[in-house]
């Protein structure tokens, strides 16, 4: 589970949304609410105890981050032929042992 998540909407989805996480069994991540629709913002902030100030606090961080969430594993260097290539050894091993049970379970 994430530590926090971020809603930029407040319509019917996010709310059930929120729900289920605030009631959910185990901890519920820090919940982060646009206040786009000022009144579900303020009727969730105050059914689940968020306070109404750390709904746009929230909104801030969640809009300067919300590129980095994107914009992960892009970062990275591409595969090279070496990697690619080893994969589709792997590939094509699990395809043999896979096709090889299939016929032993179908006999």
């Amino acid at each position: 589970m994430h530590d926090a998540i971020g809603f930029i909407g407040t319509g019917h989805i996010a709310a059930a949304v929120v729900e289920g996480l605030v009631t959910a069994p185990g901890p519920a991540p820090r919940i982060c609410v646009s206040p786009r629709n000022a009144q579900k913002a303020a009727e969730l902030a105050k059914r689940f105890d968020i306070h109404p100030t750390m709904i746009s606090s929230w909104k801030r961080e969640l809009l300067e981050g919300a590129a980095d969430i994107f914009d992960k594993g892009k970062k990275g260097k591409p595969p090279t032929d070496v990697q690619v290539g080893e994969l589709y050894r792997q590939i094509g091993q699990l395809k043999v042992e896979n096709d090889f049970l299939a016929r032993k379970l179908g006999s």
